[in-house]
C-alpha cells in the first residue's frame, strides 16, 4: 500500500510542479517620461530616444511584472511605452493596468505585466499631496488552475515618495509611507511587493520606520530582500546598491553626480519573506542593472563596467538618470505542501478516519466553501458549511469514494485555501 500512496504523491506532484515559475519584478523611475517640463523638453529628454534606449534594456531584462515612476500623467505616455518599448521586435504580450491620477499630479506611478504569466484583477489608487499610490492586485496565469483551485495572488504597491532632503520633504515621505501601511488591511494576508523611487537616503529616516518598522502594529511591515540598512548616500558601503544617478554630468534635465544614492526599491512582505506561499525571494537575485560596485560618483559607462554588455550599459546611461531595480520571485502552487499550510498564525490540518474527513485549525475561521478532488481534478465533493465560526469542521462523503489520494481544499471568508491531501482506503 505505501508503494501505492508514494506512486499516488508522484503524480499529484508531477501535477502541481507544472504549475511552478520564475518571476522577474523590474521597477524603474523612468525620468518624465510624456512629460514635458522647463528642464526637462523634447531636446535633452526626447521620448523617441528614451524608448529606443528603454525597448533595449526590457529585452535584456525580460520583466514579468514591470512598474515605473514618472511616467506622465496623461493618455499619451502609456500607449507610447507599450508600443515602443515592450510590444515590440515580434512580442505582443505585454499589458498595461491603468492609468490614475487622482492626486493632480504631472506624473504617475505604473503597472505593466506579461499577460501569458499575469492577468490584472483589479486595482486601486491612494490619493496624497505628492502623488498616486498605486495598489494593483494580480494572479498568476496558471493553466492548471482549473485543477488545483490556487489562485496564486500576489499585489504590487507601488509609490513614488517626496524628493529633496529638507526636514519638510522628511516629513512628507514619512506621510506617505504611512498612508501605505495604514492600507496594509487590503493585501493582509496575501503575498505583497512595494515598489518605487522611495528618495531615501538613510534606514534612520522615518518613512523607512514607517514601512519597515511601522508603529502601529496592525500595519503589515514590509522587508528588505538583501537586509542592507544603513547611511546609503555616497557611502562606499552601499556603492553596489546605489540606483542614482547614472551620469557624472547633469544634461539639465537628467541628475549629475554619478551613482550615489539608493533610491529605488523592491521590498516584500511577510506572505513572501517569512511565510512562503505562492512566491518566496530567490536569494541573490536582488540587484540594480549596471552597477558594478565600481562607479561610486561617475557615469556608469566611465571606463570598464562588466555587470552587463556595452550596449546595456549605454541604453541605462541614456535612457534615465535611475537604474532600474530587479528581483526575482519562485513561485509555486501551495498543494505542494502536504497536510498543512499556513496563512500568517493561522494553522490547518486534515485527517480521514473512520469514513469522515476532519479539518482543524488552530483558531475559529468562517469557512465558506470546503472542496474535495480526485487525481483528476475532478471535484467529488463540494459542500458550503456557512457562516458560522469553527475551529474544527468533519463531514462524510454521502457518494462512496474509491481507493485514492484525494485533495481537499478549505477556503474562508477572506478568500485564503487552506490545502491537504489525505488517502482513502
Amino acid at each position: 500500500m505505501h508503494r501505492y500512496i508514494a506512486i499516488f504523491l508522484i503524480l499529484i506532484t508531477g501535477a502541481v510542479l507544472t504549475g511552478q515559475d520564475t518571476i522577474t519584478v523590474m521597477h524603474y523611475n523612468l525620468l518624465n517620461y510624456g512629460n514635458t517640463t522647463t528642464y526637462c523638453t523634447q531636446s535633452n529628454n526626447n521620448i523617441n530616444d528614451k524608448a529606443a534606449a528603454m525597448s533595449i534594456i526590457s529585452t535584456f531584462i525580460r520583466p514579468d511584472i514591470l512598474t515605473v515612476n514618472e511616467f506622465g500623467a496623461n493618455s499619451f505616455a502609456p500607449g507610447h511605452f507599450l508600443n515602443n518599448v515592450l510590444n515590440v521586435h515580434g512580442v505582443n504580450y505585454y499589458q498595461p493596468a491603468v492609468l490614475t491620477n487622482v492626486s493632480s499630479s504631472d506624473l504617475a506611478n505604473f503597472l505593466f505585466y506579461d499577460s501569458r504569466k499575469f492577468v490584472l484583477h483589479s486595482q486601486h489608487a491612494i490619493a496624497t499631496n505628492i502623488r498616486d499610490i498605486n495598489i494593483y492586485r494580480i494572479y498568476h496565469n496558471d493553466p492548471n488552475l482549473s485543477l488545483h483551485q490556487d489562485t496564486a495572488i500576489l499585489y504590487v504597491v507601488c509609490t513614488h515618495l517626496k524628493a529633496g532632503n529638507s526636514v519638510a520633504d522628511r516629513a512628507e515621505r514619512a506621510s506617505m509611507a504611512k498612508l501605505i501601511i495604514d492600507s496594509s488591511a487590503i493585501w493582509n494576508g496575501y503575498p505583497a511587493i512595494l515598489t518605487g523611487d522611495l528618495n531615501l537616503y538613510t534606514s534612520a529616516e522615518q518613512a523607512w520606520k514607517e514601512l519597515t518598522e511601522p508603529t502601529d502594529t496592525t500595519g503589515e511591515r514590509f522587508y528588505d530582500p538583501i537586509e542592507m540598512p544603513g547611511a546609503w548616500q555616497d557611502n562606499p558601503s552601499f556603492a553596489a546598491i546605489h540606483t542614482q544617478s547614472t551620469r557624472a554630468t547633469s544634461n539639465g534635465c537628467a541628475a549629475g553626480g554619478g551613482l550615489d544614492d539608493r533610491f529605488d526599491f523592491i521590498l516584500i512582505n511577510k506572505k513572501i519573506k517569512n511565510n512562503p506561499q505562492f512566491y518566496s525571494y530567490i536569494p541573490g537575485t536582488y540587484k540594480a542593472i549596471g552597477n558594478d560596485g565600481n562607479h561610486l560618483n561617475l557615469s556608469i559607462n566611465s571606463g570598464t563596467n562588466t555587470s552587463a554588455p556595452p550596449l546595456i550599459i549605454q541604453a541605462l546611461y541614456d535612457a534615465s538618470d535611475h537604474l532600474p531595480v530587479v528581483m526575482k520571485l519562485l513561485l509555486e502552487p501551495s498543494t505542494q505542501r502536504v497536510c498543512e499550510s499556513s496563512h500568517d498564525d493561522d494553522t490547518y490540518r486534515s485527517s480521514y478516519v473512520n469514513g469522515e474527513f476532519h479539518l482543524e485549525f488552530n483558531r475559529p475561521l468562517v469557512l465558506s466553501r470546503v472542496v474535495v478532488y480526485d487525481l483528476s481534478g475532478r471535484a467529488v465533493i463540494d459542500i458550503f458549511p456557512g457562516a458560522q465560526p469553527c475551529a474544527s469542521f468533519s463531514f462524510k462523503p454521502e457518494i462512496r469514494l474509491s481507493k485514492g489520494l484525494y485533495i481537499i481544499r478549505a477556503t474562508d471568508n477572506y478568500g485564503r485555501s487552506f490545502t491537504g491531501k489525505e488517502f482513502v482506503n
